[in-house]
């Protein structure tokens, strides 16, 4: 009796998984690329609301239109759901990205797409930071090259860094060198100031 109830669930878990596994993927990708932060619930719910609409949007186009037999099987349509699911979350955050669209939104409604303070100054482009240490007498300079948003472990590195006094002279200089990057934790920084 439990043997069969086994393989009864074993045999409905790749029905229950397509609609989970694509939009998954959608969440993650636009999650990883906009930085957004996603609570493991909404995850859960966006995941399966996406993958829903997706399988349903195959079958449908299917069924009313192509009418392909291979569109009946459940790989094919989870394959071609997580394809979707890739190119469209993918172009979505290439368009929330955008320069453009962020000065839309800000236009239009005040507001910013980004949740990061980075990626709304910054908006991916090589940025030029000036940054003031605690307690020190001098700053360092460089283009902005990475960040981390994470609590009170935030970083942010700089490429080419420049170190200078508070009289504005240069102290030590990799603004030559390609491979010279310089990372901080925010929790050390006094202020930074930066330059589009």
């Amino acid at each position: 009796m439990s043997d069969i109830n086994l393989k009864e669930i074993i045999a409905i878990i790749p029905d229950i998984l397509q609609y989970f596994v694509s939009g998954s993927i959608f969440v993650l990708i636009y999650r990883t690329v906009c930085s957004k932060k996603i609570e493991p619930f909404m995850h859960l719910v966006w995941s399966c609301v996406i993958s829903f609409v997706w399988v349903s949007l195959i079958r449908t186009v299917n069924e009313l239109w192509l009418r392909f037999c291979w569109l009946d099987s459940l790989w094919v349509v989870v394959s071609i759901s997580i394809a979707l699911s890739i190119i469209v979350s993918v172009a979505l955050s290439m368009v929330l990205m955008s320069k453009w669209f962020r000065r839309l939104t800000v236009f239009c409604f005040g507001i910013s797409p980004h949740s990061s303070v980075w990626r709304n100054v910054a908006n991916g482009d090589s940025a030029y930071l000036k940054v003031y240490l605690k307690s020190k007498d001098f700053y360092w300079a460089g283009s902005l090259y990475s960040y981390e948003e994470n609590g009170n472990e935030s970083w942010i590195c700089i490429h080419k860094p420049v170190k200078y006094n508070n009289n504005n002279t240069m102290l030590y200089t990799q603004g030559d060198n390609e491979n010279a990057y310089l990372a901080f934790n925010l929790k050390d920084v006094e202020s930074v100031e930066l330059f589009n």
